[in-house]
């Protein structure tokens, strides 16, 4: 024997160690989300249909010392761990594994590729199998017992085996229902029952001695009842929300049974399918299941191959969208019978069409005439059927123009040999245009869902030609309209809609070059003309036999006055035509003439492109353009040494108005509005032009999707010309009274532009700032105006030297405009100014004693911060409020936090102290007076006085007495330390935030200097406590929750 080295038994035992480790595989997600419990009895569960290898699924009812066999259905590695999904591996190995259960704790089944714990995505079912040595199971088997006629069945058991039992039980749901028993039975039959039909009946032969020998027998329902006869029959059914059916048929004459479906809808979702068994039961063979042709039932067929010729249908609808409630047509009609005869064959020739006779027919030929001696061509247009007596070529129809036919060659004996031949329509016909006639006038509402045609021909050798005056379609993304040279779609595209918006098909011409138009159109499921979203579509239809009329244009003519413009149009030969239309494109009436001549075309609004043409009145398709025409506008002066221009103007509705303007020299021009208001820019519009017209840069435009206020709108143009243009829709005007007048002023830009310096000044006790304006230069005027965006005023006259502007609150921002008192398009303005409230926070970590005299009718702010990390505390020492006046103290830098004490101490604010709680470490302190009296007037006195630090809480050093309490907040009972224990009589006062007294108690100090209160007697809220005797006095806040 030879020996290894050890070296290579040590890597051998590495390696192993190695695959026996990477084996451990631990899956972080569970699928199924519930638990398994296996069946007994030797039947395998299914875990799942598709479980993934990157997942592990969880067993339970675990039975200690059986065996479980897990098996996953692609292959592949299995990890099998105890307890929890990461818990000890009791068992692992390519599947099929079998671990067996040492305790009873779930089972977790990890499931992988290999055994280095590799994961798929691919979806195979898994199974369990429990196997229990310590016991022999019972053996059994039900029948099924059907009452046809009480619509109900019974289960019969047969115990043929006992197992090792000493007995056995039966224990059965019903509808997964409260469970039903039988005990102590002994080998025999047993019938339970009886069960409504459709009821599922979940029966387990139970083993006596050992739970984990019981025998499972799930499922268990009626088979149908069996309608016996060869037929053939015609059945409906019109199926309810949650339908149960299950009908049985069978042929009695030896020949296989058909079932054939004429019509019939079922749910395209597949909640509720159809399912046809070859066979008595649903447990035989399925020969169909499914929905049909999305939902469509029609020309399912199924024919029995079992010995019994028997064929069962069995159906389930869920809760909603039956036949029964509207939501499906039509109900089902199926044919049932025996298949005793041959069916006959058949070829369908060509379609011919009679458009003169509005009508078609169809070519049939039959070839083998099957089984039967005679047949029908039948029809489902309602005309009479076509004899057939044996082989050879017949004609079906003739059948209504438009008109789809469904053929069939019918077998009278037996319909189930009956052949579909298919549905058919006619070839279009086309609609013929007469030349000699006046044009075609034809119109269209198209709806959802819609297919339309159209084919026009001539009456002779004119090419045809289609002109749109209303109409429009949408979005090429849904609806659809193209315009053929010929006979169908295969011609050559004249048209085509491709906008990626609603498209207005007024004014289309589309001229063909031969004697056809073919015209289609199709739409989606919403957005049509039927549902008001879309205008009817007008055309003509006319023959080009006709002969354009010559004309030639002259110079614009422009009226100034009007700003206005006309066109002179000299028609030289009138064509074909006894009457010629002199068209454009703005809206106005075409000018009508009978004999050649000149003619003047408009007047049309200056600065607006107009398109002319002339056109044959009776004829549209011979029509030819003169061009497009533009009038200028006429300039109004703007004088630069004379004083500005002002403009006044209130547009009405349906409005359309310029304005040109144009310096004396070479200076700029500027527009400079005052007032006025115009309506959302998606119904009225207002733009200002760099130039001369709208093929200038624009200035300004409209655009809010709200009113604009116009006021202080200013506009400075780069040239010497400036164009304004407005439009406005049929209401919400000027004129109506909801939009207020313009009023604007325009002048030349030659002036210089004052100068000016911008400083805040700030007004700390009052939370405020101001601006001081230091014009420095007037520039080209003699004075200047002085504006802000704050207050919106303006200061007239200033000369030079300092002005004042404000106040402002703190924090917010403001411009300041310095204006050319001469020309406002001269101007200097300030960067965007602000004081942040930070600017007027003090800073008192070290005590700082303050002293207020407060006034009539102010209020003062003053705002502390510790500037560290540590809170700041304030106590006022010493003076008088009178009533009406108030102190308050917010728990921050700002108004917005907290509010905790507003109040005047009773008058005495000696005593009361008050610490920072906020992450700024600060207070805001406001000293608010009535206009009735003040420490400024003389009557109140002394003036206000307190000490703001950081670090203290008491008098001795903030120079005062320090009063402790406890509970505070409190309920009602207060311990009250007096600083002064065991002197003389001290007096406690309670006032409330108005400084009305509310509770009054005398007491001789308790031992160590401390006194109880009771104030359960008053509302929740902040108090004063006033501590006092004879000599001395201290006051604190205290606070009641209860």
């Amino acid at each position: 024997m030879q020996h290894m080295p050890k070296h290579m038994l040590a890597t051998i035992a590495l390696i192993l160690l190695s695959a026996q480790l990477n084996a451990q595989c631990l899956n972080t997600s569970q699928y199924p989300a519930n638990a398994i419990t296996p069946l007994t009895g030797g039947q395998t569960t299914t875990i799942h249909t598709c479980c993934w290898q990157t997942e592990f699924a969880v067993v339970t009812g675990i039975i200690p010392s059986a065996s479980y066999t897990f098996i996953y259905g692609g292959g592949g590695w299995v990890t099998v761990r105890e307890g929890a999904y990461d818990g000890p591996v009791v068992g692992q190995g390519d599947s099929p594994l079998t671990v067996e259960a040492t305790t009873a704790q779930d089972l977790f089944a990890h499931w992988n590729t290999d055994s280095l714990c590799n994961t798929a995505q691919v979806c195979h079912a898994s199974t369990v199998l429990m196997s229990n040595p310590g016991c022999d199971p019972p053996v059994a088997s039900t029948s099924i017992i059907n009452d046809c006629g009480a619509q109900q069945f019974s289960v019969e058991v047969e115990v043929q085996s006992l197992g090792d039992a000493p007995s056995v039980g039966l224990n059965w749901t019903v509808n997964n229902g409260a469970p039903s028993n039988l005990g102590g039975l002994q080998t025999g039959t047993y019938s339970i029952g009886p069960f409504p039909f459709g009821a599922i009946v979940d029966l387990v032969v139970m083993h006596a001695g050992n739970p984990g020998c019981n025998v499972a027998m799930n499922d268990l329902t009626n088979g149908g009842c069996a309608i016996v006869g060869c037929g053939p029959e015609t059945y409906t059914y019109c199926y309810p929300n949650n339908a149960y059916l299950i009908q049985t048929f069978q042929g009695d004459q030896g020949y296989p049974l058909r079932i054939t479906f004429t019509s019939g809808m079922v749910t395209n979702t597949g909640n509720d399918p159809l399912t046809i068994h070859d066979g008595f039961t649903p447990q035989d063979p399925v020969l169909f299941s499914g929905i049909g042709n999305n939902g469509d039932l029609t020309g399912i067929t199924v024919t029995s191959t079992n010995p019994d010729h028997a064929l069962t249908i069995r159906f389930t609808s869920n809760s909603s969208f039956s036949c029964t409630d509207g939501g499906l047509t039509p109900e089902w009609n199926y044919t049932v019978g025996c298949l005793d005869c041959e069916p006959a064959s058949a070829t369908v020739g060509e379609v011919e069409t009679d458009c003169g006779a509005q009508g078609f027919s169809v070519l049939v030929n039959v070839t083998d005439m099957g089984s039967a001696e005679a047949l029908q061509i039948t029809n489902d247009a309602g005309l009479p059927p076509t004899d057939v007596n044996g082989t050879g070529v017949y004609t079906a129809g003739p059948f209504p123009i438009g008109t789809p036919v469904a053929l069939v060659l019918e077998n009278g004996e037996n319909t189930l040999c009956s052949v579909s031949l298919g549905s058919f329509i006619n070839t279009m016909c086309a609609t013929i245009v007469d030349c000699e006639e006046p044009p075609l006038e034809q119109t269209y509402c198209y709806g959802e869902y819609d297919t339309e045609e159209w084919l026009y021909q001539s009456s002779g050798p004119a090419p045809l030609g289609i002109v749109f005056s209303a109409g429009t379609i949408e979005n090429a993304a849904y609806d659809h309209l193209t315009i053929h040279d010929g006979t169908d779609q295969a011609a050559p595209i004249l048209y085509d809609h491709v906008l990626g918006g609603t498209e207005q098909l007024a004014g289309l011409t589309v001229m063909g070059t031969g004697t056809s138009l073919f015209m289609r159109m199709t739409s989606d499921l919403s957005v049509s003309c039927a549902s008001g979203s879309m205008t009817s579509w007008v055309w003509t239809v006319d023959c080009l036999d006709c002969e354009t009329a010559t004309a030639t244009a002259g110079d614009v003519a422009i009226d100034c006055d009007a700003q206005s413009f006309t066109v002179p149009v000299n028609l030289m030969d009138m064509g074909s035509a006894d009457t010629v239309l002199i068209t454009n494109d703005a809206g106005l009436p075409p000018v009508e003439v009978t004999a050649a001549g000149s003619y003047m075309a408009g007047p049309f609004l200056a600065g607006v492109p107009v398109a002319l043409g002339v056109m044959n009145a009776e004829n549209v398709l011979c029509a030819a353009p003169l061009g497009t025409f533009l009038g200028t506008v006429c300039a109004t002066p703007v004088d630069c040494e004379a004083p500005l221009q002002e403009h006044t103007y209130c547009y009405g509705e349906y409005d359309t108005e310029q304005w040109l303007y144009q310096s004396s020299g070479a200076s700029p021009l500027g527009i400079v509005f005052s007032a006025g208001t115009i309506e959302n820019a998606a119904y009225d519009h207002l733009t200002i032009y760099d130039g001369p017209d709208q093929a200038a840069p624009v200035l300004y435009d409209h655009v809010l999707n709200s009113t604009e206020q116009l006021a202080g709108l200013t506009v400075a143009g780069t040239g010497n010309v400036l164009y304004m243009r407005m439009t406005s829709d049929y209401s919400v005007s000027c004129a109506s009274g909801a939009m207020t007048p313009w009023v604007w002023t325009v002048g030349c830009i030659s002036c210089t532009d004052p100068q000016a310096t911008f400083g805040t000044v700030a007004d700390c006790p009052h939370n405020r700032y101001n601006v001081d304006v230091n014009v420095t230069g007037l520039g080209s005027g003699d004075d200047v105006l002085i504006t802000d965006s704050w207050s919106g005023d303006t200061l007239s006259g200033i000369g030079l030297g300092n002005t004042v502007i404000g106040p402002i609150p703190m924090g917010v921002g403001v411009q300041v405009s310095v204006i050319n008192g001469s020309n406002p398009f001269c101007s200097t303005v300030s960067e965007q100014l602000a004081l942040p409230a930070a600017a007027c926070v003090i800073t008192a970590c070290d005590l700082l004693q303050v002293e207020h005299c407060y006034a009539d009718a102010d209020t003062v702010w003053f705002i502390y911060t510790s500037g560290e990390s540590v809170p700041v505390t304030i106590f006022f020492n010493s003076g008088q409020l009178l009533p009406g006046d108030q102190i308050r103290v917010f728990n921050g830098l700002t108004t917005d936090a907290q509010l905790v004490y507003a109040g005047n101490f009773g008058g005495d604010i000696s005593g009361y102290s008050l610490t920072s709680n906020n992450p700024d470490n600060a207070l805001l302190v406001q000293v608010v007076s009535d206009g009735t009296g003040s420490c400024a007037t003389g009557e109140a006195t002394p003036a206000l006085h307190w000490s703001v630090g950081c670090g203290f809480t008491g008098l001795d050093l903030a120079g005062g007495t320090a009063v402790g309490l406890f509970p505070n907040p409190s309920t009602g009972m207060v311990q009250v330390m007096v600083p002064w224990p065991g002197i003389e009589v001290v007096r406690a006062e309670v006032f409330d935030p108005a400084g009305r007294k509310v509770q009054e108690t005398r007491s001789l100090p308790h031992a160590g200097g401390a006194m109880l209160l009771d104030l359960g007697g008053l509302a929740d809220g902040r108090y004063a406590l006033r501590l006092s005797t004879t000599t001395r006095s201290v006051v604190t806040a205290v606070e009641l929750r209860h």
